[in-house]
């Protein structure tokens, strides 16, 4: 074999890994929504759904030091079902400091939708797919989402299967909680089903902002499985699991040099946070209402946001 073609089966790898990170960190979070009727506004009477889909997301340019891609988690059982995002992630990564961020948006988050008007940010998905996810998402933080990955309910279980299990430690409420985790506190390697039990889980006296901890501590259970040798050899059985329930829009060729600095970056020391607020019911909904200026200190704190850039930028 050739230099040249032992260094691009290499780069597959590395961007097959990458790709897998991605999407199984995207996918942390998982709460059956299967009739979207409960949804405010029934997006169901006014779009097809397939039309949506079919819709292109490009990635923006991404000349710039720091790096966001948003990680979403849908409650589709199928790849094309309507669904709302359980889960949405910004993995922030600075490419020159070689380090790296976790914000959490709570699905309930309260937030401006464009050409929808105020409704909870996971609603954006069910009207509009990744896209109007990410003018969502964007138009909210006052920030730039270069590239997405979006997993449903199947393709995260196949990929905690076919990794083998993930190594966690299950706190005693969970487990008392989960059949599926029955007498399993402590550290325990999970298969599929029972790290979805995992992740979802907030039914204990923190509720979401539990489930978000519970969420960013399996981020780094997976990264560390994600990133072993072992997995390398896994790499072809990964994809083929997962299938058309990933969608991304990372470029192969720069799936490799994201999946280099993922390497070269330690998300054991990633700092992580949620978006702040508090919990509120509006005509008998509830939401979760952003602190805009809180939620201001925690984007400069992480680096997705330079200091003297005021509060008055963000949309409620």
């Amino acid at each position: 074999m050739s230099k040249r073609r032992k260094l691009k089966n290499w780069q597959k790898v590395i961007a097959t890994l990458t790709i897998i990170l991605l999407v199984a960190v995207g996918y942390l979070g998982y709460e059956v929504y299967r009739f979207l009727g409960v949804i405010h506004g029934n997006p169901n009477d006014e779009f097809e759904w397939d039309e949506i889909e079919k819709i292109k997301v490009p990635p923006k340019d991404d000349s710039s030091n720091r790096l966001n891609v948003l990680l979403l988690g849908v409650d589709a059982r199928t790849p094309n079902e309507p669904s709302r995002t359980d889960t949405i992630i910004i993995l922030s990564m600075d490419k020159i400091e070689k380090d790296a961020a976790l914000l959490s948006i709570p699905r309930d988050t309260r937030v401006n939708i464009p050409g929808r008007g105020m409704d909870k940010i996971n609603h954006a998905h069910a009207f509009g797919g990744v896209a109007l996810s990410i003018e969502a998402v964007e138009e909210f933080l006052d920030i730039p989402i270069h590239y997405y990955a979006r997993l449903n309910f199947e393709g995260f279980k196949d990929i905690v299967d076919a990794l083998g299990g993930v190594t966690i430690d299950v706190e005693p409420q969970v487990a008392r909680e989960r059949p599926t985790l029955t007498g399993m506190v402590g550290v325990h390697k999970l298969n599929g089903e029972q790290a979805l039990d995992y992740v979802r889980f907030r039914k204990d006296r923190e509720g979401d902002i539990g489930r978000v901890k519970r969420q960013q501590k399996f981020i780094r259970a997976i990264a560390k499985e994600s990133l072993q040798l072992s997995t390398v050899l896994k790499a072809p059985t990964l994809l083929n699991r997962v299938g058309e329930n990933l969608r991304t829009n990372v470029p192969t060729i720069e799936s490799v040099a994201l999946g280099r600095l993922l390497l070269e970056v330690d998300l054991d020391k990633a700092p992580t946070a949620m978006i702040p607020g508090r919990g509120e019911y509006i005509n008998r909904i509830s939401y979760w209402i952003p602190d805009l200026e809180e939620t201001e200190e925690v984007l400069v704190e992480l680096g997705l946001r330079e200091d003297d850039v005021s509060a008055s930028a963000m949309k409620p």
